[in-house]
């Protein structure tokens, strides 16, 4: 097992840790402590992402990089379609529990995309190569939601898993192309903001919200030949 396997296996896990911590410890702060739910939030997320940041500053995840306007325009495109479907019907009344969401989902699209489109997709980089790891990161993604089987309906959460595996596939695209994960983390926490604040979930919603995410995934495969790099690395 090569040290960059190794690095990024154990660093998953200390972030997943990290992850579930956040929740726990709000939840104490909240419910057992009676601690004002937004105080609560902000202090675990910033201590946490804090401690996530950190964690991961040796990796240059955070430099910036512009190199690939295609790539990021149509990231860009679909965060802000799928953020609408996920606001519909508009409800942007402002409150305690709303910015408490706000913090919390850029929490969320942090340490996940740390997770997904940082460790995980250097593991599956640093064994099968570049575009195979494009694919298996989005895959492994879109599997970990299976666990919304607790609170969703089996149909809504093959859905949820459908549409987490294509679009993982096109934040995964800015980790192919060097762009650096910030925007990946930056769509990822509004997508989920939207959806927080919108409408509750329908089936409906998510059919079109899957067929948009399967679109451009594909868009994404072919605009960048993936299946054919991924074919010459077997």
């Amino acid at each position: 097992m090569s040290s960059t396997i190794k690095r990024n296996s154990v660093l998953a896990v200390i972030l997943f840790i990290v992850y579930l911590s956040q929740n726990i410890l709000r939840n104490i702060f909240v419910n057992m402590l009676a601690i004002n739910e937004l105080i609560a939030t902000l202090i675990t997320v910033m201590v946490f992402g804090a401690l996530a940041i950190f964690l991961v500053k040796k990796d240059n995840y955070f430099k910036v990089r512009c190199t690939s306007k295609t790539c990021i325009t149509y990231i860009i495109i679909v965060t802000l379609i799928l953020s609408v479907i996920n606001l519909f019907p508009f409800d942007l009344s402002i409150g305690i529990t709303t910015l408490s969401v706000l913090f919390t989902m850029l929490f969320v699209g942090l340490m996940e995309e740390l997770i997904f489109r940082g460790c995980i997709y250097k593991i599956c980089d640093e064994k099968w190569g570049d575009p195979k790891a494009v694919i298996l990161s989005s895959v492994l993604f879109g599997l970990i939601h299976i666990i919304n089987v607790l609170n969703d309906d089996i149909l809504m959460v093959v859905l949820q898993m459908v549409y987490a595996t294509c679009i993982g596939i096109v934040y995964a695209m800015l980790m192919y192309k060097k762009q650096g994960i910030i925007l990946c983390i930056l769509a990822h926490a509004i997508i989920n903001i939207a959806g927080n604040l919108g409408a509750t979930e329908t089936v409906c919603k998510e059919i079109i919200f899957t067929i948009i995410c399967v679109v451009f995934a594909i868009i994404m495969i072919f605009r960048f030949d993936l299946l054919k790099k991924a074919n010459r690395n077997f």
